[in-house]
């Protein structure tokens, strides 16, 4: 294990320059290196820098030998903008290498000016410091400083829960109705151009394999983590930083560059910004909805937030009983008696209303109803469920009349043996008649027969609202585009800051539409912002 350590801190070369003199040694199996770095950092006299520990732990010097870490090369008082960052709140100097992993720092005069600075590592802020990295690389500017801030430990904690664990990353059926908010107009233009193929052809060019089930697109491993894992090592790669664990808490702008401050008060400066925090959904994995604030001190507009692709709270009286029972159906959802919306599949029941992927396709309409009515005049919501979506009614009246006929002598629980669940089967009959469960199946009177089709075919449930943002898989509402050039997604108020994925009022259907909008938007964001430094200081 190597040793290191310093012996010798001198003073001041002038009264606004400071000199670090480092001596170390490095031991290993084969040889004892005995060198000098002398640095020299430019402070104020007043510079926390010099509250810090006299003896900090040592970067170590490239080349010095094997197994050793670090990119501080050369004597110059500008190594502070080419190679490392001191932090003086834990006194350690943290290789900015590509892609490794940085904590906070102060700022300080020669503190280099980021080019592009991402908020948030999710995945369409991933995706914007690629787009952007590629277009500087095409310019020959392989050395432009990209930052991405994210405030948990690691990015794009958030995947690694999409599609199930599977990361369900694009939808082949990838069209504008799948697509939700205010302003979806221009979304035409930007798939046809974005096409799923594509998003799948860019992945496979970062290396990740991918297939398909019907028309979901997943990573060919079937986990989330081979797409993290790609993503992650693209950015460790290039010269891109991932800033972990920092959380930035206001975006201003002066003079030509954006000031990002930090939650402990340092402050990055920046020619443009990318904000990616995402919605307020899924708040566990930071998203909280700090970008609305961001975006808002720019004069941007905000939608009212709500949760979507989320289970619906309703009336409980039929679904309590049946908590945890799963069916194949159909749910069709219906707003102030307009039928808005039918989606088969799983459906599940709850303690406290519906859920399964039929009910999540249809939550994001309810909660856009429920944040759009009056506060006096709220709509009546009901969500009509058929449990027998493979037989017409007319078949279905034919099958029940003939169990009547065939099973007089049993009770009315046994019923629909053999047909549904046992315990669907006592609801749907308890919601349909009044007659005891213990009566015979002859009791049945045409009229009774006639109910228990309707609540096989028809079973309308109120609906009262959805889950918190807790629970939710995206947020419905955002930022507003009009306040964006939806081409480029750059601030008609501010020109070089950008947006990107969940903060703006665009969300997706369940089934990979909203990864496909997190891509896309990233993709649109980095190359703009890329761009837009390309022309400000050619």
């Amino acid at each position: 294990m190597n040793t290191i350590w310093f012996n010798k801190f001198l003073t001041s070369l002038s009264p606004r320059s400071y000199t670090f003199i480092s001596h170390y040694k490095l031991h290993n199996t084969t040889a004892l290196l005995n060198r000098f770095i002398v640095c020299t950092v430019r402070l104020s006299p007043h510079h926390p820098a010099l509250r810090a520990p006299l003896f900090p732990t040592p970067c170590v010097e490239r080349g010095s030998g094997p197994g050793e870490k670090g990119v501080l090369s050369s004597t110059r008082s500008t190594f502070f903008t080419r190679f490392t960052i001191f932090n003086y709140r834990n006194s350690t100097l943290c290789s900015r290498s590509a892609g490794r992993q940085m904590k906070s720092d102060r700022m300080t005069p020669s503190e280099p000016i980021i080019d592009v600075a991402v908020v948030g590592g999710g995945a369409s802020g991933m995706m914007a410091a690629i787009s952007a990295q590629k277009v500087f690389s095409a310019h020959g500017k392989s050395a432009a400083a990209i930052t991405v801030f994210e405030r948990n430990d690691r990015v794009g904690k958030k995947l690694l829960a999409t599609g199930n664990g599977r990361c369900n990353l694009t939808n082949l059926d990838c069209t504008p109705s799948h697509f939700h908010g205010e302003t979806t107009s221009f979304l035409e233009q930007i798939l046809r151009e974005f096409t799923p193929g594509k998003i799948c052809s860019l992945f496979e060019e970062l290396g990740l394999s991918w297939t398909a089930e019907e028309s979901k697109v997943f990573p060919a491993s079937l986990h989330a983590t081979s797409v993290l894992d790609t993503l992650r090592l693209y950015l460790d790669e290039h010269t891109i930083t991932a800033a972990t664990g920092i959380r930035i808490s206001t975006v201003s702008y002066d003079k030509g560059l954006f000031f990002l401050k930090t939650g402990d008060g340092s402050v990055r400066r920046a020619r443009t910004v990318i904000v990616a925090t995402g919605g307020k959904c899924a708040p566990s994995t930071g998203s909280d909805g700090a970008g609305y604030a961001f975006l808002q001190s720019f004069s941007h507009e905000l939608v009212t937030p709500a949760p979507s692709i989320v289970q619906l709270v309703t009336e409980t009286k039929f679904v309590r009983p049946l908590s945890g029972n799963k069916i194949r159906g159909s749910a069709t959802l219906f707003i102030d008696g307009a039928p808005v919306r039918s989606e088969n599949g799983e459906l599940l029941f709850t303690d406290y209303g519906l859920s399964g992927p039929p009910v999540l396709q249809l939550s994001g309409h309810v909660a856009r109803a429920l944040r759009d009515a009056p506060a006096d005049k709220k709509p009546v919501i009901t969500v009509t469920l058929d449990f027998c979506p493979l037989f017409t009614k007319k078949v279905l009246v034919e099958q029940l009349q003939r169990r009547r006929a065939s099973f007089g002598t049993r009770r009315l629980e046994e019923f629909f043996t053999g047909f549904f669940q046992r315990r669907l089967a006592c609801g749907i009959l308890k919601a349909s008649t009044a007659k005891p469960l213990s009566a015979p199946v002859s009791e049945l009177t045409d009229e009774d027969l006639a109910s228990v089709i309707r609540s096989c075919k028809e079973l309308s449930i109120a609906v009262t609202g959805t889950q918190s943002f807790a629970q939710a898989q995206t947020t419905a509402g955002g930022i507003a585009l009009g306040g964006f050039n939806t081409a480029t997604l750059e601030s008609l108020h501010r020109p070089g800051l950008f947006a990107c994925g969940e903060v703006l009022d665009i969300d997706g259907d369940c089934g990979g539409y909203n990864l496909h909008w997190a891509w896309t938007s990233g993709w649109i964001a980095g190359e703009s912002a890329a761009r837009h430094v390309l022309q400000e200081h050619a």
